[in-house]
C-alpha cells in the first residue's frame, strides 16, 4: 500500500481548519487580556506573554493536529494504548514525563493545556498586583482615578539648573498645592498624601517616566495630575506644568512662566494661575465655558480665586 503523501497528510489533519480555529480563538483571548489588563490594572508584562503564550499552543496545536490524523495513533487508541482524542488520563501523562517524554498528544490535553496557561498568568497577575499596589517588572500600570473626581495631585517638579533643587523640586509640590486647592470645582490632594505615594511607588527615581509619574498619581485618588519642571537659565527660572487626567492618561494641556529667581513667590503664582486655566479650559467643568475663560485674564491669584467662589451655583433649598 502506498503511503499517503505529504500534502494528502495535511488534509488528513485538517491543518487549516484547524489554524483557522485556533487563530480566532487566540485573538479573542487577546481582546480579553487587553481589557482586563486596561480594567484591572494588570501589569505591563501580562500584554506579552499573552501574546508568547498562542505562539507556544500554536506549535502544540498542529503538532496535535498531525499525530491525531496519523493511522496508528488511531489504532492504539482503540487498542486503549492511548487516551483517546478528548481524554486528559493525567496519571499516564505524568508516567511519561517521568520516563522523560513528552506525553501523548490529545486535543483534551492540548486545551486543557491552554486553559491552564491563561490562568495562571491571569491568576498572578491579579496576585502580584494584589501584593505590590500594581508596580510591575517593566513599567507602571496604567494611573486610576478614584471617586475624588475633581482631585489635583501636585508632582515633585524635575530641577535642572538650579541651586535649590529641593524647593524647586519637592517644594512645589506644597507650594502648588496650597494656590490650587479649593479653586473653583477642585481641590488638590494633600502634600504629604502625594509624597507619602510618590516615595512608595518611585522611590529613589529622582526622574520617573511619565508613565511611573502618572502611577503615582493615581494611587492618592486623584483625578488630575500635574508633572512639571523647573529649568534655570542664568538668572533667570522657567516653569512649565503638564496637566493629565488620570481617568485615560491624556494630557490635557500645559502652561509655562518664565521669569527671575529673585522673585520665586511672583513666579509661582502665575504658574498657579496658568494652571487653573489648563485645568478650567480642558479639564471640563461647569465653569469652563466661553465666557469663562475669556474673563480669566487676572494675574491675581486672590482675585481669581474670588471669581471662581462668585461663579459657583448657590446651594438649592
Amino acid at each position: 500500500m502506498t503511503a499517503p503523501s505529504f500534502l494528502e497528510r495535511l488534509k488528513r489533519a485538517r491543518v487549516v481548519q484547524v489554524l483557522a480555529v485556533y487563530l480566532g480563538a487566540s485573538w479573542a483571548v487577546l481582546q480579553i487580556a487587553d481589557t482586563l489588563t486596561e480594567a484591572l490594572s494588570l501589569p505591563e508584562w501580562v500584554s506579552p506573554v499573552s501574546i508568547i503564550l498562542p505562539l507556544v499552543g500554536l506549535v502544540i496545536i498542529l503538532a496535535t493536529a498531525w499525530v491525531q490524523s496519523l493511522p496508528s495513533t488511531t489504532a492504539a487508541e482503540e487498542a486503549g494504548e492511548r487516551p483517546t482524542d478528548w481524554e486528559l488520563a493525567p496519571a499516564a501523562a505524568v508516567e511519561s514525563l517521568k520516563r522523560g517524554r513528552i506525553p501523548h498528544l490529545a486535543w483534551g490535553r492540548a486545551v486543557f493545556g491552554g486553559v491552564f496557561a491563561l490562568s495562571m498568568l491571569l491568576g498572578g497577575a491579579g496576585v502580584y498586583v494584589v501584593f505590590t499596589g500594581g508596580q510591575s517588572f517593566i513599567g507602571s500600570t496604567e494611573a486610576g482615578a478614584s471617586d475624588a473626581a475633581e482631585g489635583i495631585a501636585i508632582l515633585p517638579f524635575n530641577v535642572s539648573g538650579v541651586e535649590d533643587a529641593d524647593f524647586w523640586g519637592e517644594g512645589m509640590v506644597d507650594l502648588l498645592s496650597t494656590n490650587l486647592d479649593g479653586m473653583g470645582c477642585y481641590r488638590t490632594i494633600d502634600a504629604r498624601t502625594v509624597m507619602a505615594r510618590w516615595r512608595e511607588s518611585v522611590g529613589d527615581d529622582a526622574s520617573p517616566d511619565l508613565r511611573a509619574a502618572l502611577s503615582a498619581a493615581g494611587l492618592t485618588g486623584a483625578r488630575y495630575a500635574v508633572i512639571g519642571s523647573t529649568v534655570g537659565i542664568g538668572t533667570d527660572l522657567r516653569l512649565v506644568a503638564e496637566v493629565y487626567d488620570l481617568s485615560n492618561g491624556a494630557e490635557v494641556g500645559s502652561g509655562q512662566v518664565a521669569g527671575s529667581q529673585d522673585d520665586p513667590m511672583s513666579l509661582i503664582d502665575e504658574l498657579s494661575l496658568e494652571t487653573m486655566r489648563v485645568l478650567l479650559s480642558g479639564g471640563g467643568g461647569d465653569l469652563a465655558t466661553t465666557r469663562n475663560l475669556a474673563d480669566l485674564t487676572t494675574a491675581s491669584l486672590p482675585a481669581l480665586r474670588a471669581y471662581l467662589e462668585g461663579e459657583r451655583p448657590l446651594p438649592k433649598g
